[in-house]
């Protein structure tokens, strides 16, 4: 094994790696973590107390219709947290922007996310069929969690704009927040921590809100707090895969085109299986991969 110091041989596609993978500062990527992160929460409460106090959105008898206000709080908050964390990674690394621009227009990038999208397709069926039995040998009765549940709601109800919420803006911010910044922050200090760390994160905070939501409700079965936890591997492994895949081009770009590729496929297998006359045949479909 080869350990690098000031005085031992470094091949230089490796030195050329580091010098891209530096370009930020740490604290520039804790920067990136901190506003993706906290930023959704400040600017989806923000978004939701105008929404309260504007009387032009959708109203019912028993006020503001939930389906409506909850695509109207995530859609304007993606709007706007999107823009300041592709400002911000352009702010702090103008020539890694550029080349991460680029990074679109080619091809190998592109194989690379489709590669890792196979990846993750096969981690996830081999995750939901575990689940599925664990499931069934404990008698959870409830299917998917809270955030897949909410996601195809919002689909079926505005399908055109949470296409462009989940395939868009949504894989940009949290590659940018989470690979760029939580990942990399970490992967300088230690690749066990980093993987770690954005595995539990991203699980986290794809389950957390609906087991906060159970707090004080009434009608909470333990079959729904389980389908929580179990949901939660898949998520974990969604974030490993596009931190490895992140790595492995050493392109926030990359798993972006990953990140779309999955939430597409989802979303199609969605409409797909509203569409499918047997809910039998096309219940895998919409639940061998989640949306990320």
């Amino acid at each position: 094994m080869q350990i690098y110091g000031e005085n031992s041989y470094q091949p230089d596609e490796d030195k050329n790696k580091d010098k891209l993978r530096y370009k930020l500062t740490t604290l520039n990527c804790i920067i990136l973590f901190l506003v993706g992160f906290l930023g959704i929460e400040v600017i989806s409460f923000l978004v939701n107390l105008i929404l309260i106090y504007t009387p032009i959105w959708e109203v019912t008898e028993e006020g503001v219709s939930s389906v409506s206000n909850t695509f109207y709080v995530n859609f304007f908050t993606y709007i706007i947290i999107t823009p300041i964390m592709v400002w911000l990674l352009w702010y702090f690394d103008k020539d890694g922007f550029k080349r991460n621009l680029k990074n679109f227009g080619d091809g190998h990038i592109w194989l690379s996310g489709l590669i890792f999208f196979f990846i993750l397709y096969i981690a996830s069926t081999i995750y939901y069929y575990l689940e599925y039995y664990i499931k069934l040998a404990s008698n959870i009765t409830t299917s998917t969690n809270g955030n897949q549940s909410t996601i195809q709601a919002l689909l079926l109800a505005f399908p055109i704009p949470m296409l462009f919420e989940t395939c868009i803006l949504a894989p940009i911010t949290e590659e940018i927040a989470y690979r760029q910044g939580l990942f990399e922050c970490i992967r300088r200090k230690s690749r066990f921590w980093a993987y770690f760390a954005v595995c539990l994160v991203f699980g986290l905070i794809h389950v957390s809100s609906s087991l906060l939501s159970f707090i004080g409700q009434s009608g909470i079965t333990s079959s729904m707090i389980w389908s929580e936890i179990l949901a939660f591997p898949t998520y974990a492994i969604g974030g490993g895969v596009l931190a490895r895949c992140y790595e492995k081009n050493n392109s926030v770009s990359a798993s972006i085109i990953t990140h779309m590729i999955v939430n597409f496929v989802s979303c199609i297998s969605i409409f797909i299986t509203v569409s499918a006359a047997s809910s039998s045949s096309s219940g895998l479909i919409a639940s061998w991969i989640s949306q990320i």
